[in-house]
């Protein structure tokens, strides 16, 4: 017999202006609804102090980066396709 528990579940209805910002912001973070919905209750019901606030920080930062990347990549990928095209 498992003595864990499991996660209460949180089942909340959301406005459709509100969800669309949390679907930019999944899209920009890769992260999920329960990721998102976690992150904002825990820094709702326990503000973090500075001391806290430092790897969420580092985490967002790596996380913007990443889509920094991404951009450029894509970026680099569409000149190089208009220079092709070009002289082609």
């Amino acid at each position: 017999m498992s003595t864990k528990k499991s996660n209460p579940l949180l089942s909340v209805r959301i406005s459709p202006e509100l969800n669309e910002l949390l679907e930019a912001h999944m899209e920009t973070t890769g992260g999920t609804r329960s990721d998102v919905a976690i992150e904002a209750l825990e820094r709702f019901l326990r503000p973090a102090s500075l001391d806290d606030e430092l790897p969420h920080l580092k985490r967002r930062l790596q996380q913007l980066e990443t889509v920094m990347q991404q951009l450029t990549s894509q970026s680099l990928n569409h000149n190089e396709r208009n220079v092709e095209a070009d002289i082609g």
